[in-house]
């Protein structure tokens, strides 16, 4: 070959397109990862703010709990169909697994983790 000819050869192309997709793939599991976090704490917090709503409920029906989520609204949430990060809905547990004394409000994710209103 030519010394005069410049470029790069096939292995130079397919080693730095290696190095590219590797840096890729680590980038977006750790996106991913972060991702799923988010939803996990928005979980939580969205089933804090129901419990929330759950409580005043309670103080003008005499103690009661509603029959299900939706009784909520329009007086005390502002959608009638609640589903957590997942698409799946909330729920109420009574008594709760996670609050003895009290209820749980939970939804799940895929991998059938419960994410609600208690401390982890």
């Amino acid at each position: 070959m030519n010394r005069l000819m410049k470029g790069f050869s096939l292995v130079e192309v397919m080693v730095a397109f290696l190095l590219v997709a590797l840096a890729a793939g680590v980038v977006s599991v750790t996106v991913m990862s972060q991702l799923e976090k988010g939803r996990a704490r928005l979980a939580r917090t969205e089933a804090k703010s129901l419990q929330q709503a759950i409580i005043l409920y309670r103080a003008d029906h005499n103690s009661e709990l509603p029959q299900d989520l939706s009784a909520l609204y329009p007086d005390y949430i502002e959608k009638k169909k609640i589903e957590g990060p997942w698409g799946k809905p909330y729920e109420v547990r009574v008594p709760g697994k996670h609050n003895p004394g009290s209820f749980d409000v939970f939804t799940t994710n895929p991998k059938g983790e419960e994410f609600g209103n208690w401390k982890e």
